[in-house]
């Protein structure tokens, strides 16, 4: 009887052991299609075989793992015949806040026992719904990057790039805590196989009359592009995808030498939020007027030392392109008042007065933009930006009339949608050029 009893857990141990293996091996397989190693599809299969109580400790792991997977980022040596396609978005998330309180923030209203009864429920399904416009953004068109705003910390990001299928892309991040009292940010989420990351600084916004007033910072990257060439995903859909990177782990040409490097390969990102309008378009004029200032001596900083630099700003402006605060503190020309003596141009202007990426009551109004320098824009498919807009995205608007952005709260009232704000994107397309590197 004993014998038989062993017999049987045996049979047991087994099944479940083979079990455990075809699992593995269809992570496996996926994981060559989406370029992740057969170690971070193993652990991908024991994060969805563990209990929910693991879960996050399991992220953490899994994160620990990204990061030292992308320390030994290569970079390629730049060659003269490739050619470098991508798509740039920027997404105003509303509110992307995990449900713990902070105590440094004004974050209890998202919380299971604050206005918005937000628990792990809703949250989750706010990053699954944030997963699915950032994979259909990345469609048709490698998603190189994409700016975020009003993101809480940098767990939200974890958990957006590791708690959904995202986790089998080469997604990282960069954000920087900013002092703005409702505890909101903006971030820059990439795909490491196509930029690595130079440097990035957060860009405080102070004004010198109004000392206790705080908001977002203008978060800056600096990127190197991994160049490539097109592939064709299937006869009917083309997707342009990174190439993979050389086996080599120092740069290409010394420190000394990288200034002598084509610029085209090197972007200057800022994303930014600037202050609202809630209190009175005349009583916050002033506060983006400075933020403007702010970014607008940034941008310059960068312009003196290399005239052609590409630079790339994206952001929520809280205003549109025609307004004074602006045009006066940026600068910019729209593309269609383009003139030699333009030095940064708005992509946005000519949905002014049309579409928008931003409903209130009747209105829409295009407050995200893109602004981008001079030289950049040859390189920006068709000269233009797109508003990205989806059918799920927006919902019928009885009140109104029309449609309206279908977001994740109206008030106090749980809708379980995506965002007040559209998301815009760009397309780069962009071709190395031979240069002949001189050694010192």
């Amino acid at each position: 009887m004993n014998k038989f009893k062993n017999k049987k857990q045996f049979i047991f141990y087994l099944f479940f052991f083979l079990l455990a293996c075809i699992r593995f091996n269809v992570h496996y397989l996926h994981a060559a299609n989406s370029r992740l190693s057969p170690f971070s599809s193993l652990s991908s299969f024991f994060f969805e075989m563990e209990s929910v109580s693991s879960q996050e400790n399991l992220i953490a792991a899994s994160l620990n793992s990204l990061q030292s997977r992308s320390t030994k980022n290569e970079i390629p040596p730049i060659s003269s015949n490739a050619s470098f396609h991508g798509r740039i978005a920027f997404y105003n998330v509303e509110n992307l806040f995990d449900y713990f309180h902070d105590t440094t923030k004004k974050d209890k209203d998202f919380t299971p026992m604050g206005l918005k009864a937000w628990g792990k429920k809703k949250y989750e399904q706010k990053c699954i719904n944030l997963f699915k416009v950032i994979s259909d953004l990345n469609s048709q068109n490698s998603l190189i990057a994409i700016g975020l705003a009003e993101v809480e910390n940098d767990k939200v990001l974890r958990d957006l790039i590791l708690g959904t299928p995202l986790r089998y892309e080469k997604y990282a991040f960069i954000h920087y805590e900013s002092a703005d009292p409702r505890g909101i940010d903006v971030a820059f989420l990439y795909d490491s196989s196509c930029l690595h990351i130079i440097e990035s600084c957060a860009i405080p916004i102070i004004y010198p009359l109004d000392t206790l007033s705080y908001t977002r910072d203008i978060l800056y990257v600096k990127a190197r592009l991994f160049l490539k060439r097109p592939t064709i995903k299937s006869p009917s859909v083309e997707r342009l995808s990174c190439i993979e990177k050389s086996s080599s782990t120092e740069f290409p040409f010394p420190k000394e030498e990288q200034s002598k490097i084509s610029n085209i390969d090197t972007i200057h990102f800022f994303v930014l939020h600037f202050p609202s309008k809630y209190a009175g378009a005349l009583s916050t004029d002033y506060k983006r007027r400075q933020a403007g200032f702010t970014l607008r001596s940034a941008m310059d900083s960068i312009s003196k030392k290399d005239p052609k630099a590409s630079i790339i700003v994206m952001g929520d402006f809280n205003g549109e392109p025609q307004e004074e605060s602006l045009r006066e503190s940026i600068g910019f020309d729209c593309i269609s008042d383009i003139s030699k003596e333009s030095t940064y141009l708005n992509l946005m202007c000519s949905f002014q007065g049309k579409e928008g990426s931003n409903k209130f009551h009747e209105s829409w109004s295009i407050i995200d933009h893109f602004i981008i320098n001079k030289s950049l824009l040859e390189h920006i498919r068709f000269r233009a930006a797109y508003l990205f807009k989806p059918s799920y995205l927006l919902m019928p608007d009885p009140t109104y009339l029309g449609q309206k952005t279908f977001r994740t709260f109206y008030g106090p009232k749980y809708l379980g949608g995506y965002s007040d704000h559209l998301p815009i994107y760009l397309d780069l397309e962009m071709k190395q050029e031979e240069k002949n590197l001189e050694k010192k």
